[in-house]
């Protein structure tokens, strides 16, 4: 099912679901796979939370507070799920909403101004991306790029002029259908297409475009690194900014079994050099 919502890429108004008057952007898109997919849930969705919220004992004045969460596509979806309970007067003066993500592809075309949303108590939003997965980079000019870099190492020419009425199964198939012909040839034209993705200073700077879609709320990637013979986990918040320039083209680190894992650490307190909750309490207990 997440490659059957994948594909289906292109942007679709999100006017009539996610409320304009809360949006910096009022002509914000999505993805239309995951847009389609948050209205089919949106009515369960809405019970669900309405139950909950029906059947919260108020205490200390606290609203009750809803955690919208997903893997991979399903991340996605509950992204825009947040948005819409969140841009929603009615709904967000009823409860607070956090959303925190797994593995999720990008699926809105502009930034969102989180700042908009005021609620009454502690919430948060971001996403925790697996480095190198390559499913939380993953919308058309990125996949393409990666097609390109696939083919330059192939000596092949590059393959990212389709028309925009194709779909992204349609564009990924004839690339890969291209690469495999053994005698395409290097041209002129080819070679200045990969000269203008090279960074000038450093021909092991493969230049990445602009990005199609865009993650809702801050990114957390979680990296491994080996510190004196064992794995450490890190995990670091990165910027837009950054996040466009990296590279990532693995799937094996994208199961939910691997995101797994890395959550258990961070709930432990493993990560950063550190050796554990409890084992920081009792240290600094012992220096107070």
């Amino acid at each position: 099912m997440d490659h059957i919502v994948n594909a289906n890429s292109r942007p679709k108004t999100t006017e009539s679901f996610i409320h304009p008057a809360f949006l910096s952007q009022p002509k914000l898109k999505a993805h239309s796979g995951f847009l389609n997919s948050a209205w089919a849930l949106d009515s369960i969705v809405t019970e669900q939370v309405n139950k909950y919220v029906q059947d919260f004992k108020t205490g200390g004045g606290q609203k009750p507070h809803i955690l919208f969460t997903g893997h991979s596509a399903g991340g996605a979806v509950s992204q825009l799920l947040y948005l819409h309970h969140i841009a929603d007067q009615t709904l967000s003066e009823s409860a607070r909403f956090s959303c925190v993500t797994f593995g999720a592809p990008p699926c809105v075309t502009a930034p969102i101004d989180l700042s908009r949303y005021q609620p009454s108590g502690t919430t948060l939003c971001f996403n925790i991306i697996n480095e190198f997965d390559v499913v939380t980079r993953a919308d058309k000019p990125y996949i393409l790029s990666l097609v390109d870099l696939a083919r330059i190492n192939l000596n092949l020419p590059p393959k990212t002029a389709f028309s925009d009425d194709e779909s992204d199964e349609e564009i990924v198939n004839a690339a890969l259908e291209a690469t495999q012909e053994e005698e395409s040839k290097m041209t002129s034209k080819a070679t200045q297409k990969l000269q203008e993705n090279l960074h000038p200073q450093d021909s092991n700077f493969w230049h990445l475009p602009k990005p199609s879609y865009h993650h809702v709320g801050s990114k957390v990637v979680l990296l491994m690194r080996l510190v004196e013979g064992e794995m450490n986990l890190r995990a670091v918040e990165v910027t837009p900014t950054e996040f466009r320039k990296l590279l990532f083209c693995r799937i094996a680190v994208h199961g939910k079994s691997r995101y797994g894992e890395r959550v258990d650490a961070l709930e432990q307190g493993r990560f950063n050099g550190r050796i554990g909750w409890e084992a920081e309490r009792s240290h600094k207990g012992k220096h107070s």
